[in-house]
């Protein structure tokens, strides 16, 4: 690989000089950091991070290369990638990082003092960015990213389908989807612009609302269509960003947070008990816990900052998840909620 010079431009004005790899189409974003010691194949394809600029923490990134049988989506979605050392050696059987990013068109810079950028954004917050050859590049207004899907149903069957489930596609993650086909649950795929409530959709269990890239309130039609679906008392299980929408359809608000939470290691409290999970998360806004409506419990709570992490409502017909009980990458131990969901549903 040849090195050459590239920047990292913050759109405070702060700068940091870089290796270039990956391709030279420089996307602008916001920039968000990841914690994570494993799981970057996980992390680049996953549609939660549609548009960013992605930093990778662990000092050592590419030691694994990248097989595709891992992805989240079709395609890498981050704008571009962040990293500390870029791993000479990998698994022969798999393709390099830097071949991949080249492939899908994806810039990405190494050997910055990653310290030093976490630091800047945990004290100043979320802001914009860009990788550039030159150190004079400019950023300018960053459109809202919603997801966006060509596709407007698919059905997904198992050998049993057990259930018959409604999954609201806001950018949902291949491992949400794997997590209830390997529990014989059919799942009847919608783009989350598509209005269900008609004669086209049928005959269907429950309501799944996935995770996905941006402002829960800018997914307006998903919160229309749920709360007719709440009129309807359809159970509903909504994950990270589905979370965040179901709760704004029950009436609560939502806020950005100062710089996210993004990491394999946050630990949360299921309520109520003295039993604590580590649990995977990336999602930069979080429902606001004093503006919960009457008969809407939160139901996991953060141990580092005491955010919401889970809602449910008194009659257990509504449920919501900040985190990834689905893991991919980082911990499952919370995929017992999906069968939890599924039981609820006799």
């Amino acid at each position: 690989m040849n090195l050459k010079i590239r920047w990292l431009i913050l759109e405070d004005g702060t700068k940091f000089k870089g290796l270039a790899f990956g391709s030279d189409n420089f996307i602008q974003g916001e920039l968000v950091i990841h914690t994570g010691m494993i799981g970057y194949v996980e992390c680049l394809t996953d549609p939660s991070y549609q548009n960013q600029v992605l930093c990778l923490t662990y000092p050592m990134i590419g030691n694994y290369g990248v097989d595709e049988s891992f992805f989240q989506s079709e395609k890498i979605q981050v704008a571009s990638l962040i990293i500390n050392n870029l791993s000479d050696y990998f698994d022969k059987n798999a393709s390099s990082l830097d071949k991949c990013l080249k492939k899908y068109d994806i810039a990405a810079i190494s050997d910055i003092d990653i310290r030093a950028l976490s630091h800047h954004i945990k004290i100043n917050g979320f802001m914009k960015a860009i990788l550039s050859n030159s150190p004079q590049a400019l950023i300018t207004h960053i459109k809202p990213s919603v997801f966006l899907n060509d596709k407007k149903i698919e059905i997904i069957s198992t050998k049993k389908n057990l259930y018959r489930v409604l999954l609201i596609n806001c950018g949902c993650k291949q491992a949400i989807i794997n997590s209830f086909i390997s529990r014989q649950v059919e799942l009847l795929i919608v783009n989350h612009t598509f209005d269900y409530h008609n004669k086209e959709i049928e005959n269907y269990d429950a309501i799944i609302i996935s995770n996905g890239p941006g402002n829960p309130k800018d997914y307006k039609q998903v919160i229309k269509n749920i709360k007719k679906s709440i009129d309807l008392k359809t159970p509903i299980f909504g994950i990270c960003l589905g979370h965040q929408i179901l709760a704004l359809a029950l009436g609560a608000k939502t806020y950005k947070m100062s710089y996210g939470h993004r990491s394999h290691n946050q630990p949360i409290l299921l309520v109520g008990s003295k039993k604590c999970f580590n649990s995977s998360q990336n999602h930069s806004y979080v429902v606001d816990r004093d503006s919960l409506p009457i008969g809407c419990n939160i139901w996991f709570k953060n141990l580092n900052d005491n955010s919401v992490e889970g809602i449910k409502s008194i009659d257990q017909n509504y449920y919501g998840v900040q985190f990834h009980p689905e893991g991919a990458s980082g911990p499952s131990d919370l995929s017992f909620l999906f069968d939890d969901f599924i039981l609820s549903l006799e």
